[in-house]
């Protein structure tokens, strides 16, 4: 039976009405949203819109969005961008921390302050760069990177600009020395991490370029405080330094990009590093080996009586030198020698350098010192943060680690230039005397023990190259066990079948096993005890029983060969034979060697 027409009205009428209902739903929500736009209330699209807005720009500021890259990429259009955003970041924070130099006489000059007070100045100032780095390096590892290099960025700004007005001694020390080390404190720990994040084995170069920036910052800064001071006068000349930063650093702000997601979880500080010894070692001793750059320009002025402008050509001259010496010892560590061996080469030669400060008393004589100091100085300098990236094996963690170890070292900073003054003082002024006479008049024990240190320098270097060189035989021997390349070396160098056991030397198959077991043994090291096992093989040397038990083995070797040889060519010259005259099938058959 077929639908009248009636009825199938009747089945259309409710679609009808669900339409109608539809529509007007649909005219309801547009009235809505059209009364929430006049009233200036969000809607539904536009507070989508805005939330994707948002968490396009929280995406651009933190790294919570980035995946794991994998592998450092050791080059390429952005990773040397990285390189140069950095150097700009250094040029701006220690170029900025080593004019001190200039201001340092400067200040003596108009400031009724003891030299030990100004110094103050800029000790706080190295002080806090290095310390603030222990919160700002985790920052990078946290993810925050831009925002942080922002922070730190508009507060070293903020400080030059207000150094410009300052005119007493408090002034100065809340401007460049409390102001301006927080600001580049903030965002030098986290550029550095940064940077070695985009290289493995050109990370030695990489960072000696970004540390260049040092030496650059100490030439342009004193150049223009040289060349303006006279002119301009002391405010606008930190203005055009506060302009020089806006300029440099909007690019590093700009161009920077981190490369790595941020870590899950981790405390503030690594106390896991503090358990690995190398880089704890490494961190104590270069507490002590802060370098007296502020005094460079004080000592030609009041020892040698050089004027203030011209002891300022000492400043750029040290840090002009700096720039390539901060750049080939990177190149030499990548290709050649190892990072650790060349720092210990440059620090043994810096330290050699600095004893011989005493010999100078002419002003020839100290600008060739200076020429030497700007050299080996800048070249430990440079490498002291890519070995502590080198104890690192989590390169996640290392905007950590650097922050640890600069915060530790700030402090030898902050007590380095007010002692400085101190001594100076308790020697009236002069530069040799003040830690001898103190240490004959006061303390003989303690003079006995510096002389018995100085005494015993060959040996310390002795020791120092020794273990340089069995580091990095362990690091090789490391490295290969890691790649499982490395394989136990041999196979006897002649057969030793059943056949053929009188071939064999049987005091060289017993050194056999032994080698054999003696590698075996060596896979179940560790690298502390292959280092010292390297390192007693190198301190004990050969006796002349091992020489003699190893020219024998070789004599049994080579003895062993000429046999085979001997046995091998008979065999063959015996089956030629045989065949000629058609006896081969009386003869054993005859084995290829």
């Amino acid at each position: 039976m077929h639908p009248t027409k009636n009825q199938k009205d009747d089945e259309k009428a409710p679609s009808i009405g669900e339409n109608a209902e539809a529509s007007s739903q649909n005219g309801v929500e547009l009235i809505v949203s059209q009364l929430r736009n006049s009233r200036g209330e969000p809607n539904s699209s536009s507070a989508s819109r805005r939330s994707n807005a948002l968490s396009r720009v929280t995406s651009h500021l933190t790294t919570h969005t980035i995946r794991d890259p994998g592998p450092p990429p050791d080059g390429g259009v952005v990773a040397w961008t990285q390189v140069l955003c950095a150097w700009f970041a250094i040029l701006n924070t220690w170029g900025f921390v080593n004019s001190f130099g200039a201001f340092q006489p400067y200040y003596e000059i108009i400031l009724p302050e003891p030299a030990s007070a100004i110094s103050w100045i800029g000790s706080l100032q190295a002080w806090l760069l290095f310390s603030i780095g222990l919160v700002s390096g985790r920052a990078l590892d946290r993810g925050w990177f831009r925002p942080i290099v922002a922070v730190g960025i508009a507060l070293q700004i903020l400080g030059i600009f207000t150094l410009s007005a300052a005119k007493t001694y408090w002034q100065l020390l809340l401007t460049q020395g409390l102001c301006t080390g927080i600001g580049g404190g903030v965002f030098f720990v986290p550029i550095m991490g940064l940077c070695s994040t985009y290289f493995s084995t050109h990370r030695g170069i990489a960072l000696g370029i970004v540390t260049s920036g040092n030496s650059a910052g100490g030439i342009i800064y004193p150049v223009i405080v040289r060349q303006l001071l006279p002119t301009l006068g002391f405010g606008w000349t930190v203005r055009v330094l506060g302009f020089i930063n806006v300029a440099s650093l909007a690019i590093v702000i700009a161009f920077m990009k981190p490369r790595l997601p941020p870590r899950k979880s981790g405390p503030l500080v690594e106390w896991e590093a503090l358990k690995d010894t190398p880089y704890v070692l490494h961190v104590i001793g270069m507490c002590f080996l802060m370098p007296p750059v502020y005094g460079i320009a004080s000592f030609a002025r009041d020892t040698l009586s050089m004027p203030y402008i011209t002891s300022l050509n000492l400043v750029i001259l040290l840090n002009g030198v700096g720039i390539p010496a901060r750049v080939l010892p990177g190149f030499i560590a990548d290709r050649y020698l190892g990072v650790l061996n060349t720092f210990t080469l440059c620090l043994l030669s810096n330290i050699l350098i600095l004893f011989s400060w005493l010999a100078v008393h002419s002003i020839p004589a100290y600008y060739v010192w200076t020429v030497f100091y700007g050299i080996f100085g800048a070249a430990f300098q440079s490498l002291f943060p890519t070995t502590l990236a080198a104890y690192t094996s989590d390169i996640t963690k290392t905007g950590t680690r650097l922050g640890m170890a600069f915060s530790v070292i700030g402090f030898s900073a902050l007590v380095g230039g007010p002692l400085s003054g101190a001594l100076l003082q308790a020697g009236n002024g002069r530069y040799e005397v003040p830690i001898v006479r103190l240490i004959m008049d006061e303390d003989f024990i303690a003079f006995g023990i510096v002389m018995l240190l100085f005494l015993a320098f060959p040996f310390l270097v002795v020791v120092s190259i020794t273990g340089c060189v069995a580091y990095s035989r362990t690091k090789a021997w490391d490295k290969a066990r890691n790649q499982a390349t490395v394989g136990l070396e041999g196979t006897p160098l002649v057969g030793c079948g059943e056949e053929e056991s009188d071939c064999c030397d049987t005091n060289d198959e017993e050194e056999h096993k032994k080698y054999k077991a003696k590698e075996e043994a060596d896979k179940l090291l560790t690298f502390k005890r292959k280092f010292r096992k390297e390192f007693r093989k190198l301190w004990n040397g050969k006796g002349r029983e091992d020489v003699m038990k190893q020219k024998e083995r070789e004599d049994r070797r080579k003895l062993a060969k000429a046999v085979a040889r001997e046995l091998d060519r008979r065999e063959r010259r015996r089956a030629r034979q045989a065949e000629q005259v058609g006896e081969s099938e009386d003869l054993p058959p005859y084995r290829k060697a």
